[in-house]
């Protein structure tokens, strides 16, 4: 895969990934399946697709930005739509000392009350209450008579670090 990402596939490469093909592979919506796209689009239209196809109510999250945090460099999307029963990427490490997420963590919404979003990931027994996280655009600057480098905090971005994950 790493191959393909950096557009370095030749002939084996070619071989190896179509030895791994199943024609008559049908995904488990319970596995934790993710479809790989090649543009973003694509992957959100297979997320709304999914995720318009649950019966419960959808809850809306809107990320609260300060100061200069520039759109293209959001973590999550600016406005987050989900739902119970959607299957859900972290895309942030959990930071507090009991560890329980990390950036890439698939799981899947096992319910929503107002604020308080649980998820329950594949072999574990205790669901994850999911807060909010604030990502800081940091400016750097250097101190041309000490040579020190100083950091500023420009921005920030405060949402919650999940996104749909049936499709990437």
């Amino acid at each position: 895969l790493n191959r393909v990402r950096n557009n370095r596939v030749d002939d084996e490469v070619i071989r190896n990934l179509n030895a791994r093909h199943d024609p008559g592979f049908a995904a488990d919506d319970s596995a934790g399946y993710i479809t790989l796209s090649n543009h973003n689009r694509k992957a959100d239209h297979i997320n709304a697709a999914r995720l318009e196809a649950l019966e419960p109510p959808a809850y809306h999250y809107d990320a609260e930005i300060e100061g200069d945090f520039p759109d293209h460099a959001y973590p999550t999307a600016a406005s987050l739509r989900l739902k119970q029963g959607a299957q859900v990427m972290f895309v942030r490490n959990d930071l507090s000392p009991e560890k329980r997420y990390f950036n890439g963590k698939i799981g899947t919404i096992a319910r929503i009350d107002g604020d308080e979003i649980r998820i329950r990931c594949a072999g574990e027994s205790e669901e994850i209450v999911v807060e909010p996280s604030t990502w800081e655009n940091i400016e750097y600057t250097l101190d041309p008579k000490t040579m020190e480098i100083s950091e500023n905090t420009i921005g920030t971005f405060r949402q919650v670090p999940l996104r749909l994950a049936w499709a990437i």
